[in-house]
């Protein structure tokens, strides 16, 4: 499998941000790789994120477990520190390298 690098990555999660926000009602804002979508986004919560991590993977042809690292993209590993767009690209790009 080519693993795509850390801008395409950040690309597909702003094209799939913008239609999950879209789909779910939400006025679609400017979504930058700064932007925090848990904190950021109307109505992106964690089942959302289940949701945007389903169709990411579906975007760039990969699987992502529901256990373990990467489990939950959107939080640090430790679960304390919200990610940015960018930070999450950072963490897929990682996984995807691993597998």
């Amino acid at each position: 499998m080519n693993v795509p690098d850390q801008s395409q990555v950040e690309t597909a999660i702003l094209q799939v941000l913008a239609a999950v926000q879209e789909m779910g009602g939400h006025a679609v804002q400017q979504i930058t790789v700064a932007t925090i979508p848990l904190k950021e986004l109307p109505g992106f919560d964690s089942q959302t994120g289940v949701e945007t991590t389903t169709l990411l993977a579906a975007r760039l042809g990969c699987k992502i477990s529901p256990k373990g690292k990467g489990a939950n993209l959107f939080v640090s590993d430790d679960g304390r520190r919200l990610l940015s767009v960018n930070e999450i690209a950072g963490r897929m790009v990682e996984i995807l390298s691993v597998k």
